[in-house]
């Protein structure tokens, strides 16, 4: 059914489904454990496949990727997650697809060697 997915957790205890069809046509979709559904949300403002995302103090952050011609994209958008709102976040240094990412938070004590 889902041909090519990202998931990603909400800080509200839900989570985000970024469906990218083979036309680009991005969909957006929250599941909610507690009541078992699903609902569309706000789609973000570039379709694109093969493209990362991160979760980051209230918001997810959705960067790289390919359109459907294969081009690259170094573009970063942003969800707010309370208002529903995609916007444009910035641009990476160079244009990425395939990429991966991940969010390190250290202790706010940490003291590097």
């Amino acid at each position: 059914m889902h041909e090519d997915l990202l998931v990603q957790p909400l800080p509200v205890g839900k989570f985000l489904l970024l469906e990218d069809t083979v036309t680009l046509e991005a969909t957006c979709e929250v599941f909610d454990p507690l009541v078992s559904q699903w609902s569309l949300v706000s789609s973000p403002i570039v379709p694109r496949a093969a493209s990362a995302m991160v979760s980051f103090d209230d918001h997810l952050y959705l960067f790289g990727g390919e359109n459907a011609s294969w081009s690259k994209h170094d573009s970063v958008e942003c969800y707010d997650v309370q208002n529903d709102k995609w916007e444009l976040f910035g641009t990476m240094p160079e244009k990425l697809a395939c990429v991966q990412a991940s969010v390190l938070l250290l202790p706010k004590k940490y003291v590097p060697l």
